[in-house]
């Protein structure tokens, strides 16, 4: 029922972790599978969850972004890169949102294993979270990634320097 493009998300039928935990392969991994799967513990409809979406997007004065699907796999969404940071700057003053962002990598347990394999580790799937020596601190980041859109990345960094903060946003990266 939550296959997605790319699907990197090992899970068995029967098997039940917790929505928070969804959450962090969802965002921290960018995997599109828990995505689904959280929606549905939310919404029986799909679409219905879709129009929320895009509700939250006209509230937030987002004119140039519409959302045809929960995880930006659908080559219907639109967005631009003005209203991509003004969404993002938005959605990590959401602490918890914020918290899931910013994690490095993270490891938990499913409540059901059925296939003998009830451990989960993954790394955040923006790599400038493994160097060392940068000039700038993550504070948090998101990445994305279609074949047809190319790589995006949002994150925002403090410098060391200064302590000063900027948002950063690229988008269609081969």
């Amino acid at each position: 029922d939550h296959k997605s493009l790319y699907v990197t998300f090992r899970i068995s039928s029967g098997e039940k972790i917790l929505n928070k935990n969804l959450m962090y392969s969802g965002l921290v991994s960018s995997l599109n599978t828990p995505m689904k799967m959280l929606v549905d513990t939310v919404e029986e409809k799909e679409n219905e969850f879709i129009k929320r979406m895009n509700t939250q997007a006209q509230n937030w004065l987002l004119d140039k972004t519409i959302f045809t699907d929960v995880t930006g796999e659908d080559l219907g969404n639109k967005t631009t890169a003005r209203d991509y940071l003004s969404l993002y700057t938005k959605a990590t003053k959401n602490v918890d949102i914020s918290g899931f962002l910013s994690t490095k990598s993270y490891e938990y347990n499913e409540i059901t294993d059925k296939d003998g394999n009830a451990r989960h580790y993954d790394d955040n799937t923006n790599l400038l979270f493994k160097k060392d020596n940068l000039s700038f601190n993550i504070i948090n980041s998101k990445t994305g990634y279609l074949d047809e859109a190319g790589a995006g990345l949002a994150m925002i960094i403090e410098k060391k320097t200064n302590n000063k903060k900027f948002v950063i946003i690229a988008m269609g990266n081969p």
